[in-house]
């Protein structure tokens, strides 16, 4: 027993001090620690950083766990590797992370490694440094001890990983045998409790993972000359990853590849298995990373940016235009007025009304023109700006929206919802409770509005409440659809996805102050701007967040999400941004007042947006288009009805 022991230990002191020496690197590499509550003393680790890293530009992580004894410089040598292979242009730029946790087998055992992990080191890291935080972006990898960690983190949170590399995994699928680290440490219990082990071992672990809708890909690379165990041949590592692969990749169809190389459980194997390991994750499993990295590249393409024109309305513009299906511009503006503009420019028409004009015009397929006003009366304006009829019903900022069967929605400053049909008779109207600010949608099934005193609701086309939910603050922001759900701000709180169905929550995220309403991509992401710190917030679909874009002031204009990965918005910082799909800002038009309003999109790529300076801008992407998208409110859904449909 001794023998084995000590061959066992000698062994791992090979895995540890041959990776650690002088580095010599085209990017950086600095050493830090985070003070973890959860471990109640500091977590070490080490950052490298590629040689083009900057504090503009997000770039992919992948995090690194060394073997039994280990610590931050465990991985010094593979670090070389990596660099060569990203300052070649053969992978994308990866910063990489070593964290340093002994002889911990990376779970919460004696000490609790993998809730500070995944709780404290994670988050912290990647608030410093300019990671991206999408799972598309972030792998994982670890030798020895350390591959029984990363399969277990790939396995157990796939919505934060979308890759494992593991090189020569101490993986087991049934118990370790006696000379392994696993029984001696305490991790499993002292003595060993088999009960414990299973309960974090890989195959149960897998059992969590098919639960789950996030797909992760493999690579498993080994030694020929790996230890062999004197229990029997089934204990060695090379056996132990090629049954692992089996389990996993063919038996339960993970993507992956396997590789056994010639040499042992050292850097011999290593290197050349982390290097093709790498470019797998780079350039065959990982495709919605390569996807983001065209996009950046074809955003940079996009960025032939160009302002076409402006008009100057007779008053601050806060009403978002709607865009007709022949081209016509429609915006209303503070100074009494709404507008119809060619798509040059030009002024097709004027109306005068007898207050300002905050919301947005909604345009039915006939081309009539609703628009409510500060006066309390919906307007219908013919396509030649004549007025075709007007009704006071106390609306103000709530913009109207038109079924598929015509019918208007529309909220009202007394609090109510009202349906109305095109010739201006109220079918039916409800008392939703204090005023209606945020402006309704219909899936042509059910139609969804909310008050400013905490309520949302859900309603039949008849105007029957089908559910209610009070929720913990006040709403201004409208619901937006979400695959068969819906996503809705509070204004002092929280993100909710409802089930829409019921009025079931979800899922919800705390908010600092959401004031924009949430709109979502083609990939599940959501954006929303917030009040209080002044920010644009990217959430995947899991609620968690992705990277959030600082301005100067609020964020009550609701983002516009095209194609390339382009996410296009306002401030009251009196600035409209373009950001990428990293939330790397690539354009900023400074305007002359508060920017309020959100932009729309034509199928040609001019976006189009007003500004407190009274300044409707008209933008051209070279690249741009419009994005299919599950809310179409702000992108060629002149309805303004929340559907695609």
């Amino acid at each position: 027993m001794f023998l084995k022991r000590f061959i066992a230990v000698i062994a791992v002191l090979i895995s540890v001090f041959t990776l650690s020496y002088a580095l010599d690197l085209n990017g950086t590499t600095e050493s830090s620690s985070i003070d973890s509550k959860i471990l109640g003393h500091a977590f070490k680790y080490k950052v490298y950083l590629p040689a083009d890293y900057t504090s503009q530009k997000k770039v992919p992580v992948i995090y690194l766990l060394h073997g039994s004894n280990g610590n931050e410089n465990s991985w010094d040598e593979l670090l070389v590797t990596l660099d060569t292979l990203v300052s070649s242009g053969e992978i994308p730029s990866f910063a990489a992370v070593v964290p340093c946790s002994g002889y911990s087998w990376w779970v919460d055992g004696r000490e609790k490694y993998e809730s500070a992990f995944i709780n404290e080191l994670m988050p912290q890291i990647e608030e410093k440094y300019n990671f991206s935080k999408y799972r598309e972006t972030r792998i994982i990898s670890g030798f020895s001890m350390g591959g029984y960690g990363a399969l277990r983190y790939a396995l157990v949170y796939p919505e934060l990983f979308s890759g494992a590399i593991l090189l020569s995994p101490a993986l087991y699928d049934t118990l370790p045998p006696i000379d392994s680290s696993a029984r001696e440490t305490g991790n499993f219990g002292m003595p060993f409790d088999i009960v414990k082990w299973n309960s974090l071992n890989y195959p149960q672990a897998l059992k969590k993972y098919k639960q789950q809708n996030s797909a992760i890909s493999l690579f498993i690379a080994a030694g020929d000359d790996d230890w062999h165990n004197p229990e029997g041949y089934e204990f060695n590592i090379e056996q132990q990853a090629v049954k692992a692969y089996g389990i996993l990749c063919k038996e339960n169809k993970i993507p992956g590849e396997l590789r056994i190389l010639n040499g042992g459980h050292d850097s011999g194997v290593w290197k050349p298995a982390f290097s093709e390991g790498l470019k797998y994750m780079g350039s065959v499993v990982s495709k919605e990373l390569k996807k983001l990295y065209s996009d950046s590249s074809s955003i940079k393409k996009a960025t032939e940016i160009s302002k076409v024109w402006s008009f100057k309305a007779a008053g601050p513009i806060n009403s978002s235009p709607a865009i007709g299906s022949d081209g016509t511009i429609y915006f209303g503006c503070d100074g009494k007025k709404i507008y119809a503009l060619t798509p040059d420019g030009n002024k097709k028409w004027e109306y005068t009304t007898d207050d300002a004009v905050y919301a947005t015009p909604a345009v039915d397929a006939d081309g009539t023109v609703y628009f409510a006003c500060w006066d309390g009366f919906l307007y219908a304006m013919n396509p030649d700006g004549t007025l075709k009829w007007k009704i006071n019903i106390g609306c103000g900022d709530s913009s109207a929206c038109i079924g598929t069967d015509g019918s208007i929605y529309i909220g009202s400053s007394d609090g109510k919802l009202i349906c109305i049909d095109k010739s201006s008779v109220i079918k039916w109207q409800v008392q939703l409770g204090s005023i209606v600010t945020s402006s309704p949608i219909t899936d042509g099934k059910m139609v969804f509005a909310a008050s400013e005193d905490n309520k949302f609701f859900a309603f039949s086309l008849d105007g029957k409440k089908l559910w209610q939910a009070d929720l913990d603050s006040w709403i201004t922001s409208s619901p937006s659809f979400y695959d068969e759900s819906i996503v809705m701000a509070v204004s002092g709180s929280s993100l909710y996805i409802f089930e829409k169905t019921t009025g079931r929550v979800i899922k919800q995220v705390a908010l600092s102050g959401g004031r924009s309403s949430p709109v979502t991509d083609k990939n599940g992401n959501i954006y929303i701007g917030t009040r209080e710190d002044k920010k644009l917030y990217a959430f995947n679909k899991n609620f968690e967040k992705i990277w959030d874009f600082a301005t100067g002031s609020r964020v009550y204009s609701t983002p516009l999400t095209v194609s390339g990965g382009l996410i296009m918005f306002g401030s009251r910082d009196k600035s409209f941004y373009c950001i990428d799909s990293f939330g790397n800002m690539i354009y900023e038009l400074k305007t002359g007042g508060e920017v309020n309003s959100s932009p729309v999109i034509t199928q040609d790529g001019t976006i189009y947006i007003g500004s407190a300076d009274s300044q409707l801008y008209a933008i051209r992407f070279a690249d741009a288009s419009v994005q299919e998208s599950s809310w179409s409110m702000f992108r060629g859904n002149e309805r303004r009805n929340g559907s695609t449909k």
